[in-house]
């Protein structure tokens, strides 16, 4: 009996070697470790008054990926990736992920992979890479689909290593210009008429140069450190004429002598003097015709200017016979200093 135990364990025994050997050489290994992106949003992007990502990205949004693997000087890639990826905004619990259309895996040497996201995937029905030179607003930002298409943005993260296999976190930072406007009342005017408030701005270009960082990479190539990616702007590059409009405004629900904050995204831009910037139309058949316009004119020698990663609002009083505007540059995109001006009834 005892023969047979100990004959019984050293098979067992055997037996477990055997799978641990082949547990060791199946062993996942940096290949096998699928790449995971997060998504943040650096600052608010308010849109009237539904706070579209105000700091997440809303589901089911479009965002090119670019991967490349991370190479020091010296090192040779053994791993490419195709260009762009279709990334979707997904929530899985408190978190927003960005799911890659196919998975991809971390190099197998064990080198970690830069990620250069862009948001809007696409300008023209084509996919943003380093190819594209220019980037356009929407005229018409009214609804939020037009909006969201108008806020370009990126975010940027160097992998060095992959040994945590963490999630690559992103943070997106916002590139063009943001102009927020708030409309009141004084006593001389009827609180009613916000209820037929349609905003305009005019006298602006639409279209403004992008760079766009190339991260292209050829498996079996060597290279020195990977370079920064990113997407900046090319200020030499205006051009479109355009109107952009904000639509019909919203009247608070807290205070009816006000409606609530509606915004658009414009390109950084200089608006020279005697510009008919600001137009503030009143309509009571739903925008087809307009009985009232209220508009202010730049009256700054050296115009109004508005600056790439910057939001401004506007608070605008409609008056008898005119408007006063005043203006705040606001956090969380940067801060600068007040502003104010007149506006005229036409």
């Amino acid at each position: 009996m005892k023969a047979t135990k100990i004959i019984s364990a050293c098979a067992v025994l055997v037996a477990l070697a055997s799978c641990s050997n082949d547990h060791v050489i199946s062993q996942p290994g940096a290949e096998d470790t699928p790449i995971h992106i997060q998504a943040n949003v650096g600052a608010v992007t308010t849109k009237a008054a539904s706070n579209i990502q105000e700091s997440q990205f809303e589901e089911n949004e479009n965002i090119g990926i670019f991967l490349r693997e991370h190479l020091k000087t010296g090192e040779t890639s053994i791993k490419s990736y195709t260009l762009p990826l279709l990334g979707v905004t997904k929530k899985y619990s408190n978190d927003m992920m960005i799911d890659l259309s196919t998975t991809e895996y971390y190099p197998s040497n064990g080198h970690g992979v830069d990620c250069l996201a862009i948001y809007p995937m696409q300008f023209n029905t084509s996919n943003i890479d380093h190819n594209t030179t220019s980037f356009s607003v929407q005229d018409d930002q009214s609804s939020d689909v037009n909006y969201k298409a108008s806020d370009l943005m990126f975010a940027y993260k160097k992998e060095t290593k992959n040994a945590d296999k963490l999630p690559i976190k992103l943070t997106f930072e916002h590139l063009l210009s943001k102009i927020i406007i708030v409309l009141k009342v004084d006593g001389s005017v009827d609180k009613s008429v916000l209820n037929e408030a349609y905003i305009e701005l005019s006298g602006l270009k639409k279209t403004i140069g992008i760079n766009v960082s190339d991260m292209t990479q050829v498996s079996g190539s060597a290279s020195s450190e990977s370079t920064d990616a990113s997407v900046s702007l090319n200020t030499s590059i205006l051009q479109d004429d355009a109107t952009i409009t904000f639509g019909k405004q919203t009247k608070s629900s807290s205070d009816d002598t006000q409606t609530e904050e509606a915004a658009v995204i414009i390109v950084p831009q200089n608006i020279p003097l005697n510009t008919e910037f600001i137009k503030v139309k009143l309509s009571n058949d739903n925008g087809s015709s307009f009985y009232t316009t209220y508009t202010y004119k730049v009256t700054d020698p050296a115009g109004l200017t508005f600056a790439e990663k910057t939001a401004y609002k506007y608070t605008i009083t409609l008056k008898a016979g005119s408007i006063s505007v005043q203006s705040v540059q606001i956090t969380p995109w940067t801060h600068a200093s007040d502003g104010s001006g007149d506006a005229n009834l036409d």
